[in-house]
């Protein structure tokens, strides 16, 4: 269990961080490394200085983000409940990008993202994962499910028709993600990328 981090502040009481947290699907190298190579091929294009770029490293599919200044009490028993989210019978699947595209949406976007085929056993997994948040006190998102892998945030005054995604890529050819561990990420903000280190994992039952 991560150590709580604590500091003295300008009136020297102790004052213990909150956590920003999120749960995820962590994405294997191979796959990450294939997505890395569309990226390449983003960064060539000459709106691309418009994009702050996300390392590969961070690649993910955000589950249920938990909160930007989650109290580590909270923290605690989400880390307590993990186990019990999910029985032996849950199997490992595979879900599939689809395309890269503008999200949420071609209007208002705000990011460049890989997105994920519908899947119904990955929206079962979500269901679940909200439902034993709410168990234990945490509100249940109210943004719509649209899974992805984020590429890179569009910065602010960009001109968004400037942003023309190649048709090759609109629809490339289908990575197949396996969904075999489910993480507990903290987000810890730096002056560059931002680190997410692993608090607790679950993993699925292996399919042979």
């Amino acid at each position: 269990m991560k150590k709580l981090l604590i500091e003295k502040s300008k009136s020297n009481r102790l004052r213990i961080h909150n956590m920003r947290t999120f749960i995820a699907l962590p994405i294997d190298p191979e796959v990450t490394t294939l997505i890395e190579n569309k990226v390449y091929i983003l960064k060539n294009q000459n709106w691309s200085d418009h994009i702050n770029w996300f390392i590969p490293a961070n690649f993910h599919i955000t589950l249920q983000f938990l909160g930007g200044n989650l109290e580590i009490k909270k923290v605690s028993q989400v880390i307590n409940s993990m186990e019990l989210w999910l029985d032996s019978s849950f199997y490992e699947f595979n879900v599939k990008t689809e395309s890269i595209q503008l999200f949420p949406d071609n209007e208002n976007p705000h990011t460049i993202v890989a997105s994920i085929e519908k899947n119904e056993k990955l929206e079962y997994l979500v269901e679940e994962i909200n439902k034993n948040c709410q168990s234990i006190g945490l509100e249940k998102s109210k943004l719509t499910f649209k899974p992805h892998i984020s590429l890179g945030r569009i910065k602010s005054r960009t001109m968004i028709n400037e942003i023309k995604i190649p048709n090759t890529l609109k629809k490339f050819n289908t990575v197949a993600i396996t969904v075999n561990k489910i993480t507990l990420f903290e987000s810890i903000r730096t002056n560059q990328a931002p680190i997410y280190k692993e608090l607790k994992s679950i993993y699925l039952t292996k399919q042979y």
